[in-house]
């Protein structure tokens, strides 16, 4: 993941997206005063889901081994190791990577397609095939139109409905 909104943005980690959780519950101690995510990030909703991320950087500082650990121990584990973590919008945060369902197309497509490829900038899955040009949203949301259309939409449908990003080293 990284910041959007950050022109050099350092690679972050999702530690957890608790889904009962807004930006508005996020709090920490700035300039002597508690704030929250939700007083830092006015341009979004209070009630925004919160999305809390460790940078890349402390953890090969701190916990040189965090990629072994399960992805569902990574609140737990950074936490023990005193390693800061951030709150964020979700919607603030970009995919350095693309998505776990978006990967998965990317190996069913690759085969089939003239190019595939995930675009970091524009948060979204390139493909052209068949003389059309396709993009793949984040959240499976496919823009293009053709015969070829239904099928992507077929190939990233998700039935989980869950987020995709969450605890993904």
């Amino acid at each position: 993941m990284f910041d959007t909104e950050d022109d050099d943005p350092d690679p972050a980690i999702v530690v957890r997206a608790p889904d009962d959780k807004t930006i508005a519950d996020w709090t920490y101690e700035k300039d002597g005063e508690e704030v929250s995510t939700a007083d830092e990030n006015p341009n979004y909703p209070e009630d925004a889901q919160l999305v809390n991320v460790t940078f890349e950087e402390y953890l090969k500082q701190r916990w040189p081994e965090w990629t072994d650990a399960a992805p569902a121990t990574l609140w737990t584990k950074v936490q023990d190791r005193e390693i800061p973590v951030y709150g964020f919008p979700e919607s603030r945060l970009g995919y350095v990577e693309p998505p776990a369902t978006l990967e998965s197309a990317i190996a069913q497509l690759a085969e089939s397609v003239d190019a595939v490829e995930w675009r970091p900038a524009e948060q979204h899955l390139h493909i052209e095939t068949l003389g059309e040009t396709f993009t793949i949203a984040p959240d499976g949301t496919v823009s293009g139109e053709g015969r070829y259309a239904d099928r992507l939409e077929e190939i990233v449908a998700d039935p989980t409905d869950e987020s995709t990003y969450k605890y993904q080293p």
